[in-house]
């Protein structure tokens, strides 16, 4: 049987990583200008939305830190953000890729 501490443990370093690209992309997307100067820049909205999928998924490693110490009590609200990051991610790919491919 899986123990909850590989589960926190997993998604410990499942949150943080999928952070890390997070913010490469964001790096990336970032750097992108718009062909004028009056018009919306795209990029940048792009990449300040991206930080809403990346402070979920840092947010969900530290509480997921605090939860390996032994306050066992994050453990359901780990997972929850876990799934919700992950979702958000999903969602922020799926709008990135419709708008910019």
């Amino acid at each position: 049987m899986i123990s909850k501490a590989d589960i926190l443990l997993s998604v410990l370093v499942s949150s943080v990583a999928l952070g890390g690209l997070l913010l490469v992309f964001i790096g990336f997307v970032g750097k992108g200008e718009s062909p004028q100067a009056n018009r919306l820049n795209l990029h940048g909205l792009a990449a300040r939305i991206a930080l809403v999928p990346f402070s979920i998924s840092i947010l969900d490693g530290i509480l997921c830190a605090i939860c390996l110490n032994g306050f066992s009590a994050l453990y359901g609200l780990v997972l929850a953000l876990f799934y919700l990051s992950l979702l958000s991610v999903l969602i922020y790919g799926i709008a990135v890729v419709l708008l910019f491919l």
